[in-house]
């Protein structure tokens, strides 16, 4: 790691083993805390981080902190060369981490922002907008429950990218024409973190030019499980006029909350099918299959239920050709995420 050898102690107190991510101002590293025998993330600053903007932050989070949803501060120092926070330790580590790693499921998705929109309200009652959402600043607690991080610096870092024409794809659109930003411009970032959560990291927003018009693939039309009430939240959070987004944070999290995503698929590996996804939904554990038969030279969509209250269910489809299958199956799919039945 550049800049930083480990294992390094800070204060005679802070044992810091490990990194969990970097940015623009320096390393998040896991430590222990001897003092408290406990662990915690240390946010180390880059030598020549300006002293009043690491106080700058501190300050913000210590008002927000005492949120649920926001990650907090337990100690700053900002005496040179490096200057250091001490945050709680989330060890479910980001929800980028987790898009890095593999599929996340719509379950899942949902549930993150819900809690950093929870998160995201409490600042913006308290008059602070956070202008650097992304799936890197949402942190996953011991319960798989969402954090919000990085308030405070994120106006000067977004300021200073955009001063040398620098692409931030979570730039809200009235960000990149320079005018003021607002609570409806975190909603906005929100809605793109949680469009990659959906769709397996896609960017609703290929370019500047695309951010500024608004145009966009709905999200439904990557995932097959994407129900088309929760694509039509995302649609709305990521409106180009901000007058047309949700007025709110909190009114985006309750829209959310309405939204009907009430199973989940997983997409397992069968060298026989084309295609294999199995779910738990309330009323019994369902799997879908598409297959060709190579003697008619069809398809079959094939759907089970096998345990579950009720009888055991299981019907075959056939189709000429396998997009039509295909076409039938993102039906099935989705029609079981929205009703939690077939």
């Amino acid at each position: 790691m550049a800049g930083v050898t480990l294992p390094l102690v800070l204060d005679d107190r802070f044992k810091c083993h490990s990194e969990l991510g970097f940015g623009t101002f320096g390393f998040v590293l896991a430590a222990y805390d001897h003092h408290l025998a406990t662990d915690v993330a240390v946010k180390l600053f880059d030598r020549g981080v300006v002293l009043t903007d690491v106080l700058r932050e501190a300050r913000l989070h210590s008002q927000l902190s005492a949120h649920a949803h926001v990650v907090s501060i337990r100690e700053v120092r900002i005496a040179p060369p490096r200057p250091f926070v001490v945050m709680r330790l989330m060890p479910g580590g980001s929800t980028q981490a987790r898009l890095d790693s593999g599929l996340v499921g719509p379950l899942d998705a949902v549930r993150w922002v819900r809690s950093a929109l929870d998160g995201l309200a409490h600042a913006h009652d308290m008059g602070v907008l956070h202008r650097d959402v992304k799936p890197g600043n949402l942190l996953l607690n011991e319960m798989g429950e969402a954090s919000l991080s990085d308030f405070g610096i994120a106006e000067q870092t977004v300021r200073a990218n955009l001063a040398v024409s620098t692409y931030t794809p979570h730039a809200a659109p009235e960000m990149l024409r320079r005018s003021p930003s607002s609570e409806q411009t975190d909603v906005w970032a929100m809605g793109c973190s949680l469009y990659r959560l959906l769709s397996n990291d896609e960017w609703p927003f290929a370019n500047p030019a695309a951010i500024v018009s608004g145009r966009h693939v709905p999200v439904h039309q990557h995932n097959p499980q994407i129900p088309l009430a929760l694509s039509r939240v995302v649609d709305t959070a990521l409106a180009r006029d901000p007058a047309d987004r949700f007025v709110s944070a909190r009114v985006m999290a309750e829209a959310l909350r309405r939204a009907p995503v009430r199973a989940q698929w997983t997409r397992e590996e069968a060298p026989d099918r084309l295609e294999r996804w199995t779910a738990r939904g309330n009323d019994g554990d369902y799997s879908l299959e598409v297959a060709e038969r190579p003697r008619a030279g069809d398809f079959e969509v094939t759907v089970r239920r096998d345990s579950g209250s009720g009888p055991r269910r299981r019907y075959r489809e056939r189709y000429a050709t396998e997009a039509r299958a295909l076409q039938r199956r993102s039906t099935l799919l989705r029609r079981l995420v929205e009703n939690d039945h077939l």
